[in-house]
């Protein structure tokens, strides 16, 4: 992104958790081209699942482009098979808010399935 000036805004000394709230910010008060561009600016200054989940929401809710909204969507769903079991909740609440919104909640649940016997296996494995 470079502001009106011809400053790349990924540069400026902005942390990813601020980007990430003024997206949130954005999003809640109706500025949803704003906010996919603060969430994809948060996922760029710091590659976490959470960011990057966030920002596919985003961009699955507001992109004009219908295939680009389905490849988001398929992402946040493929993003589930590889959370951890210490701290799942955000990329579990961004896919529930997808599904929620489309009224599907088959791929959820085979990606939450899918996910809890990815962690028992290898948590059996370990032992």
């Amino acid at each position: 992104m470079v502001s009106k000036k011809g400053e790349n805004w990924q540069s400026l000394p902005i942390d990813a958790v601020t980007w990430f709230n003024a997206s949130s910010l954005a999003s809640k008060l109706n500025h949803e081209y704003i906010a996919v561009k603060f969430a994809k600016l948060a996922f760029l200054k710091h590659n976490e699942q959470d960011y990057r989940t966030h920002y596919l929401r985003l961009l699955e809710e507001t992109s004009s482009n219908d295939e680009e909204r389905e490849k988001a969507y398929h992402e946040i769903m493929e993003s589930l098979s590889s959370i951890s079991g210490d701290s799942p909740e955000f990329v579990i609440n961004e896919a529930w808010n997808v599904s929620n919104d489309r009224r599907d909640y088959k791929p959820l649940v085979d990606a939450i399935s899918g996910a809890i016997d990815k962690l028992t296996n290898a948590k059996a494995v370990c032992v």
